[in-house]
Formats: structure tokens, C-alpha cells, sequence
């Protein structure tokens, strides 16, 4: 796996999704 490179799309999609659930979670 290289990150040398710009991101796939999906990959900052799947990335974000992970980030806001994390973020809804602490928040309840």
C-alpha cells in the first residue's frame, strides 16, 4: 500500500465516513 501518491477517491470517502462515525460517537 503506497500513500506516496494522491489518495483514491474512495479511499477518502471510506476515510471519512470512519472520521464522523468516530467524532457522532464520542459526541452520545
Amino acid at each position: 500500500m503506497q500513500f506516496d501518491a494522491a489518495p483514491e477517491p474512495a479511499s477518502l470517502a471510506v476515510l471519512g465516513l470512519v472520521i464522523v462515525g468516530l467524532r457522532q460517537r464520542k459526541k452520545n
